[in-house]
């Protein structure tokens, strides 16, 4: 008995600490709010994998990775998962900035991101 109770509690601790370390970038971002930064150059490429499902059938998604140097040197990659390898041409807003620097100019323009540090979530995206 108490070996279970032992195990609940550290089962419990794992879980806390995942939900803190998790939920408190997202905490911060929200208090502090969106950064402004400048992309100095970025890359594209496109992977896949396939997403099971629950009767053992599987589709194959396309994961697209826009790595990004920004001003300061220090990169950051955004991947976005869509059903279509094309799917991500025809995406619109923050996508089609992120397409048309990355993978259309070939990664010359740079473009200015309003995201939100701590968890890397970008609001918008504008060319320069």
């Amino acid at each position: 008995r108490s070996f279970a109770i032992i195990v609940l509690c550290m089962i419990a601790i794992f879980v806390g600490f995942q939900s803190i370390s998790r939920g408190l970038p997202a905490f911060r971002d929200l208090k502090e709010g969106t950064t402004t930064v400048t992309v100095t150059s970025c890359t594209y490429e496109q992977g896949s994998h396939r997403r099971s499902r629950r009767r053992g059938r599987g589709r194959t998604v396309y994961d697209n990775y826009f790595t990004m140097t920004l001003a300061d040197g220090t990169l950051h990659t955004t991947t976005i998962e869509t059903d279509q390898p094309t799917s991500i041409q025809t995406m619109g807003g923050t996508y089609e900035v992120l397409y048309q620097a990355c993978k259309v100019q070939s990664g010359s323009s740079s473009m200015t991101l309003d995201v939100y540090e701590h968890s890397w979530i970008i609001v918008d995206a504008r060319l320069n």
